[in-house]
């Protein structure tokens, strides 16, 4: 698949679906399932970005108590150099809000 068109898709799927965060350089994508195997969304970031995919992982018990039984979640993440090379291939495929987020991280 062109490489443009996969970093699009990446870019889109990191705006749309999930939620992103940034520890202590580690860029991470989170996503809830109904499935017991990992989504297949998060296996092409691994394979489109590098990476590695965790899950699933089990839910706060906190979380929990609050707002009843959550769904396993999946995590895809990139550390370290790797995480800023990511974020400036991205970036000129991001429109929303965590285009801004993301442009902190540089």
């Amino acid at each position: 698949m062109n490489e443009q068109i996969e970093l699009a898709w990446c870019a889109g799927f990191i705006e749309g679906e999930g939620s992103v965060s940034r520890d202590s350089r580690r860029l991470t994508v989170a996503q809830s399932s109904q499935a017991v195997e990992m989504p297949r969304e998060l296996e092409r970031l691994r394979t489109a970005l590098g990476g590695k995919v965790a899950g699933p992982l089990p839910t706060f018990t906190n979380v929990s108590k609050y707002y009843g039984p959550q769904k396993p979640h999946y995590e895809w993440s990139i550390g370290g150099v790797a995480a800023v090379e990511v974020v400036r291939a991205l970036l000129p495929y991001l429109i929303g809000p965590k285009a801004e987020k993301m442009k902190a991280w540089l």
